[in-house]
């Protein structure tokens, strides 16, 4: 599954298991616990849960994106 991390301060894609909006909703909310900075959400979130970091390309379809700013998780199909 492919998850568009975006906000303010970075946009990061991460490849890993596939799960659905609820449990990706629960697991966004965990890491956020987790970090003193937003910068730090997606290596944390990656460890938690063992995603990767992938190259970001604008190309890719993603299956979710993380809204850091509005803290909202949404299917952009």
């Amino acid at each position: 599954m492919l998850v568009e991390i975006d906000g303010f301060f970075q946009q990061v894609m991460v490849w890993g298991r596939r799960c659905n909006q609820y449990e990706l909703n629960t697991m966004y909310y965990h890491a956020l616990t987790r970090v003193t900075h937003i910068e730090e959400l997606a290596k944390v979130f990656c460890d938690l849960y063992h995603f990767e970091i992938v190259p970001y390309s604008a190309d890719l379809r993603v299956d979710f994106v993380i809204d850091t700013d509005i803290n909202q998780i949404y299917s952009p199909r």
